[in-house]
């Protein structure tokens, strides 16, 4: 009779919050391509889709909870002591952020938990989905990663900018090491409804759009990856 491999048993443990969403499940399937790796997905499905997730392997644990709520996130991570974390969960969406901002603001209680309990269970690195839009309205152009003040004004920036702050703040006090991802748009699949409305292609997309700011998912998993063994590393684009 086969047995599964014990959680233990893997070189690396990997959390993917938000892993049933966008990009978040590119990355975790991306992940457990190397099989030394366990990746645990975390989503509570309120945004993400399970059609979504990679197909299943040995190496590949879904669970249901919600990253806000401390003690869904406390069980999970006490009991796999993950080696990494990758934090994409979060309330998404222009039209759904704007008619609920105070669930979005919600969101600032699961980026404290995942740091709090990160440093608590000797997590090596967490990594941040972040977003462009913590520059707000542009104070100077080009824009600069490292110099350029952040002008965020809506709750999905505010929060966004919060959680870097919660980042540098753990890092300085407690040496928990930390990457940033500024993800700027990005497009492709999987989406909802697959590549076709009606049998037509899905239009992506329009003249306002600037294509060198457009990122497929599969295009900002290697970056993802290779953060793994940086230092210290905000990444913008």
């Amino acid at each position: 009779m086969k047995t599964s491999k014990s959680r233990h048993s893997y070189k690396r443990r990997i959390l993917v919050t938000g892993g049933a969403g966008f990009i978040a499940s590119s990355l975790a399937q991306k992940l457990a391509d190397d099989e030394s790796n366990l990746v645990v997905i975390m989503d509570n499905l309120s945004t993400g889709d399970l059609r979504k997730l990679p197909p299943q392997k040995e190496n590949i644990r879904f669970v249901k909870g919600d990253v806000n709520e401390y003690k869904d996130i406390m069980e999970i991570m006490v009991s796999y002591q993950f080696h990494y974390v990758f934090h994409y969960a979060a309330m998404v969406g222009v039209l759904r952020t704007q008619a609920h901002p105070v669930g979005v603001l919600e969101d600032l209680r699961g980026i404290e938990n995942i740091c709090r309990l990160s440093k608590n269970t000797g997590v090596k690195r967490v990594f941040f989905a972040s977003s462009s839009e913590v520059y707000g309205e542009p104070v100077e152009f080009p824009q600069n990663a490292h110099t350029t003040p952040l002008n965020s004004r809506v709750p999905y920036a505010v929060v966004k900018n919060i959680g870097e702050a919660f980042l540098r703040s753990y890092n300085k006090e407690f040496g928990l090491d930390y990457t940033i991802f500024r993800f700027f748009n990005t497009y492709g699949f999987p989406i909802d409804g697959g590549p076709e409305i009606d049998g037509e292609p899905r239009p992506i997309g329009g003249p306002s759009v600037n294509p060198y700011k457009r990122r497929q998912p599969s295009q900002l998993i290697p970056t993802g990856i290779a953060g793994i063994d940086l230092n210290n590393t905000l990444v913008s684009g």
